[in-house]
């Protein structure tokens, strides 16, 4: 297990962060002020434990390798990924529930993922996380806000980015196959975030 408030924990050129079998079930909780910097790459487990809330960004240099099947233990809504390396992979792990806010809710979301100046990030489906046939964007990412620096270089393969926010100053964007970058935007009156208005949303309301 893996777990901090305060400091900040730093893995350089070493073998990777792996949080799979062997804790009873792995963790990894990186709240408060802690810092957690990689330099290889972070590989979630199936039954991990994820909680990302602090005020410090993850800041990754490798893959990032999630390999879960517990959407409900991924909670990474209101944190940060920095990613700063060179020839990353992505791994995409949520459900297509379309361009909805209902898109955010146990589906390994995350709050805000940065892709530094420079850098060159494959986001892919290679593992199927959700058990369901393996089609072609079948898996995808939804995050809230997505920080695109100059110089950087992003392919979606075959998948799809839901975000609500996009800051892009600049960043080259290749999308192979069914690849979309898409935006989230809720309708006035979709109280339960399904991407339509109805009585169900009244339901909400009330």
């Amino acid at each position: 297990n893996m777990s901090a408030d305060v400091g900040t924990l730093v893995v350089l050129d070493g073998p990777c962060l792996t949080l799979t079998r062997g804790c009873s079930p792995p963790v990894l909780n990186v709240v408060g002020q802690a810092q957690l910097v990689l330099s290889q790459d972070l590989i979630i487990g199936a039954d991990t434990q994820v909680e990302v809330n602090s005020s410090q960004p993850v800041q990754l240099a490798g893959d990032f390798d999630n390999r879960s099947r517990l959407p409900g233990q991924f909670d990474w809504t209101s944190g940060t990924l920095l990613l700063d390396g060179v020839g990353q992979a992505f791994e995409v792990a949520g459900v297509d529930r379309g361009a909805t806010i209902s898109g955010f809710a146990a589906n390994y979301a995350i709050g805000e993922i940065e892709v530094a100046g420079s850098s060159a990030v494959v986001f892919e489906n290679a593992i199927d996380n959700d058990f369901a046939p393996d089609d072609p964007c079948a898996e995808v990412l939804y995050v809230e806000t997505f920080v695109l620096r100059a110089e950087a270089t992003i392919t979606l393969d075959n998948t799809i980015i839901y975000y609500q926010h996009l800051v892009d100053e600049g960043a080259t964007v290749n999308l192979l196959g069914c690849s979309v970058l898409a935006q989230v935007t809720q309708l006035a009156g979709d109280f339960d975030g399904d991407g339509d208005v109805d009585l169900d949303d009244h339901t909400v309301f009330a």
